[in-house]
């Protein structure tokens, strides 16, 4: 009997594992069976173990060919489907605070103020605003590059822009973040990765804050009013007790997997989320590259509000805007409304008060921020409705 015939036999020659042979067929199935469970762990019905609940609203993973906007329909579809209640809570919270925030500010004001800004004003606004987009997505880069996932520099400015868009003008609470890693998590079929990196994000953008303000509310404190040092601690302290707090959820709840509240779809976007934390944790030198690029766009964040509040007239000293702009963005970050419409003007009007800015002055400027992201919201529209033109161009080209 051949020695190939009997499955049994371990294989311990080259001529066993099919060398010198020109019929193949006549091969022991040893090592068959060994392949058939990697075939079967790479069906379409596993797939969906691959991404996270974070990353994945769809069965259907998104193909090479797809566009950014099948991302779009497919996430908006499942946020409208399983958020409805929520979305109308937080338009309601939005509409009210826009009515009880504006009705004080008169467009005849806001017309005339913009009128008499300098064009030369505007422009490095502009600019300046433009560097705060692409030091993030340098810093997103970083990130992403530790999760194995490469993307061009262009496209994630792309990507970025796209995601001011959906925070704008999609009243979904489905925000740009969230956008941006659906999209990478299926392109680069990493979708844990890209959630890590977009977690990441935040994570350091949050720490980079910290580290910007404090030495400044140390070194200059007389600087500030009491009540606003108060307020920026005690947000501080309630971000870094989320952190913390997904942080041991990533340990605690895949000990509790067997308990049915633990596989709610709320626990287990925590316990994705303080699993990426764990992660990101044993990557020291990704996470300083992010911090530095994030201590740099606070930085950027600052000069721009101060450029536009000197043209607007609000002649404050600089160093009051070190702990101006990073509050206002933490209160705006509290998830109470639609990308924080309404938090925002309402911040920016009690945080100025302290310095004798009159209600109308501090809602022009933050009018006047709100125009800039408005304008780089049309940018990304643009650039989203040139999408698939690209990709048509790209198919004749390769045609022809």
């Amino acid at each position: 009997m051949s020695a190939f015939s009997q499955s049994s036999s371990r294989p311990k020659r080259l001529r066993d594992y099919g060398a010198f042979q020109t019929d193949v067929s006549s091969l022991d199935t040893i090592t068959t069976t060994t392949i058939q469970p990697q075939v079967a762990s790479l069906l379409p019905g596993h797939a969906g173990k691959r991404f996270p609940a974070l990353t994945l609203p769809s069965r259907k993973p998104l193909k090479q060919s797809d566009t950014v906007r099948d991302a779009f329909r497919l996430r908006v579809q499942n946020v409208i489907t399983h958020k409805w209640l929520e979305l109308l809570i937080r338009i309601f919270v939005t509409t009210v605070l826009l009515v009880y925030v504006l009705k004080s500010l008169s467009w005849q004001t806001i017309l005339a103020a913009i009128a008499h800004m300098y064009p030369d004003t505007i422009v490095i606004g502009l600019i300046i605003g433009s560097s705060g987009i692409v030091l993030s997505s340098y810093q997103w880069r970083v990130l992403l590059r530790a999760q194995h996932i490469h993307f061009d520099l262009a496209d994630l400015i792309k990507l970025y822009f796209i995601g001011i868009t959906v925070s704008h003008f999609l009243p979904t609470g489905f925000g740009g973040d969230a956008f941006k890693c659906f999209y990478v998590g299926r392109k680069s079929h990493n979708g844990i990765g890209a959630t890590t990196a977009t977690v990441m994000c935040r994570v350091t953008g949050f720490a980079s804050m910290i580290i910007f303000v404090l030495p400044m509310m140390i070194l200059r404190r007389q600087s500030f009013p009491f009540l606003l040092i108060l307020a920026f601690m005690l947000l501080c302290l309630l971000g870094c007790t989320a952190i913390v707090g997904m942080f041991m959820l990533g340990f605690l709840l895949p000990t509790f997997s067997k308990n049915r509240w633990a596989r709610h779809r709320f626990f287990l976007r925590l316990t994705n989320v303080g699993t990426a934390l764990h992660k990101s944790a044993f990557m020291p030198r990704p996470i300083c590259g992010a911090v530095l690029y994030g201590t740099v766009f606070w930085l950027v964040a600052i000069l721009n509000c101060y450029v536009y509040a000197n043209a607007l007239g609000i002649h404050e000293h600089l160093v009051f805007y070190f702990l101006a702009v990073p509050l206002v963005a933490l209160i705006a970050s509290l998830p109470l409304s639609l990308n924080g419409f309404g938090l925002r003007e309402g911040a920016f009007v009690y945080i100025l008060s302290f310095v004798h800015v009159p209600s109308s002055a501090a809602l022009l400027l933050v009018f006047v921020l709100d125009l800039q992201m408005l304008f780089f919201a049309l940018v990304g529209g643009c650039i989203y409705l040139t999408l698939g033109d690209q990709k048509s161009k790209a198919l004749l080209k390769r045609n022809y």
